[in-house]
């Protein structure tokens, strides 16, 4: 199902991708892949144009992968979607402030260098 929710999303199917989402959310999926779903839901969500809704799938998205027993695990990526979402809104002080955020609490973090090119291109807006 996880498979199916990214083709759908790939295939521009943005709606039948959220549902599916929304169903293994729903379901008693593993922990372990819970944060899968949930990342897939906010882009879905994205997709649609539902900026609200992606960006609560996107803050849930920390607390899903840190349920997996992986304190901290994923986080940085949840914070780096909310940024984008920022961006999306045409809120760039907000977006700098969570992409500043994610390199000050994972300063290894493997999106450092696509959040240090946003992070230029807001200072260049």
């Amino acid at each position: 199902m996880l498979v199916r929710g990214s083709l759908l999303l790939n295939l521009d199917r943005a709606s039948e991708a959220v549902t599916t989402y929304q169903t293994l959310l729903g379901d008693n999926l593993d922990g372990r892949l819970r944060f899968l779903a949930q990342e897939g839901l906010g882009y879905g969500y994205e997709r649609l144009g539902k900026l609200d809704e992606a960006q609560a799938a996107f803050a849930k998205l920390g607390n899903d992968a840190g349920a997996s027993g992986l304190e901290g695990f994923y986080k940085d990526r949840a914070l780096f979607h909310q940024a984008r979402i920022a961006e999306l809104r045409s809120n760039p002080a907000d977006a700098a402030r969570l992409y500043h955020e994610v390199l000050d609490k994972n300063p290894t973090t493997s999106l450092r260098e696509e959040i240090t090119n946003r992070l230029a291109s807001l200072e260049m807006k």
